[in-house]
């Protein structure tokens, strides 16, 4: 693994503004939604979602809509994560040429990260998840703009010297981008890691992933994620699969997210396991990503890996503890 010598952590991806809400009982199906389902739907869908949820908090001010706002998107909750715990933090993304993309700037700079934004005609991308009282959750995505970053060239001011350079494997989606990043960030000297993002992702570009898997220092995967990413070789049982593939490529670690169970660090054939965060849970967005962040500022103050995954399980106990990211 490269050196660190900085502070900088340096981070891509989709570009998103989080909306999550708790919402009264049968609101999702009441809206056209399926319960407890996952829709990528239109902007205009995601637009007509948020005025019916503005609409609702506007007339029942009793408590029955909480609607919480966040500049999110995986990347940029590692960044703030690791803006909070003192990093110079910088997230190149793509936002849409309209009052949302602005915002999105401004509460990225509110939390102490860098934005550095392309724009496009698209408007800005929305992720948006509606709780109801039973803890059900629905989930709407509107990427918009969000994949369009890909189509640009990242800013040289992303590749600082030394520093971290945390990826989004959304950024797969765009065929020769995750390549391009890594070959910067290592000329640049950085420690390279990346997110796998998301379980369909995976599943559609194994071989994409696996390599550049094979360039980063760290990767970052929840278990289904991971599953996706063994295809036919997974065996059943998801921390011995992790053996046989980190056994595989001993220079990468592994962080395999494991919700309930915890998490599992491995590289080579090294193994180390960590519990759960016994935080009240409230809300999981964005807790794999706090994680992620914070896990990484203990690598970039060169401390252990046991101290790192604490550190990580503490920021993320914080995100599953409260509403929005």
């Amino acid at each position: 693994m490269r050196r660190i010598s900085g502070k900088a952590f340096s981070a891509a991806g989709n570009a998103l503004i989080d909306i999550i809400a708790s919402v009264p009982e049968g609101f999702p199906a009441l809206a056209g939604l399926k319960p407890g389902s996952v829709s990528h739907v239109s902007p205009e869908k995601s637009a007509a979602l948020l005025a019916a949820l503005e609409l609702g908090a506007d007339e029942n001010r009793n408590g029955t809509f909480d609607i919480r706002k966040s500049p999110g998107g995986g990347a940029a909750i590692a960044c703030a994560q690791a803006a909070a715990l003192g990093m110079k933090a910088t997230l190149y993304g793509c936002v849409g040429a309209d009052p949302e993309g602005e915002w999105y700037g401004t509460a990225l700079t509110e939390r102490g990260v860098r934005p550095l934004l392309s724009r496009t005609p698209e408007p800005t991308g929305r992720f948006i998840a509606l709780y109801e009282p039973d803890g059900r959750k629905t989930i709407l995505v509107a990427p918009s703009a969000a994949p369009k970053a890909g189509a640009f060239d990242p800013p040289e001011a992303l590749f600082a010297q030394g520093g971290i350079l945390h990826l989004d494997g959304l950024l797969a989606m765009t065929p020769g981008v995750l390549e391009r990043y890594m070959t910067r960030g290592k000329a640049a000297g950085m420690v390279v890691s990346i997110d796998f993002s998301s379980e369909g992702l995976v599943a559609g570009r194994r071989e994409v992933l696996a390599k550049a898997v094979a360039e980063c220092d760290f990767v970052f995967a929840n278990e289904r994620e991971f599953i996706a990413f063994c295809g036919p070789d997974y065996d059943g049982d998801a921390a011995r699969s992790l053996e046989a593939v980190a056994a595989g490529k001993p220079g990468v670690a592994w962080i395999l997210k494991r919700g309930s169970e915890g998490v599992i660090f491995m590289r080579g054939n090294g193994m180390l396991r960590i519990d759960a965060p016994c935080s009240p849970f409230v809300d999981d967005t964005g807790a794999g990503d706090a994680f992620a962040g914070a896990f990484l500022c203990g690598i970039a103050e060169s401390r252990d890996i046991q101290a790192c995954m604490a550190m990580g399980k503490a920021a993320s106990g914080k995100m599953l503890s409260k509403l929005g990211t």
